[in-house]
């Protein structure tokens, strides 16, 4: 739990900072959108429907790098959570088998609390 702990702690923080920057991305997406939207006269009348588009797509191109952060930190969390026990159980019998102390009924009272 020890080796995890600081993990598990990285990897919240990294998911909860690539998940506000991803709502920051797209609510300036969305805003532009809607700017863009209100204003389609003026966009058409001065031709810029490229140059619209490119900073769309940029501001959607940052909120997929935000996302797949987010993502691969959320991994990393759920990786750490589903191999606690195993690594903990595997510790714990490595030290029972150093200090030859592996019966059978401490055997089974380590599973059970591993599990």
């Amino acid at each position: 739990t020890i080796l995890v702990l600081p993990i598990t702690i990285l990897s919240i923080k990294a998911l909860q900072r690539a998940l506000k920057q991803t709502a920051t991305y797209r609510d300036i997406r969305s805003q532009k959108v809607t700017e863009i939207l209100n204003a389609i006269k003026i966009v058409k009348l001065f031709n810029t429907e490229k140059f619209q588009e490119k900073k769309i797509s940029n501001l959607y191109n940052k909120e997929q790098i935000q996302l797949k952060k987010a993502c691969l930190a959320f991994a990393s969390l759920t990786t750490c959570g589903f191999t606690s026990n195993v690594m903990m159980s595997m510790f714990t019998f490595g030290i029972m088998i150093l200090n030859n102390s592996f019966d059978l009924s401490k055997t089974f009272t380590m599973i059970y609390l591993f599990t």
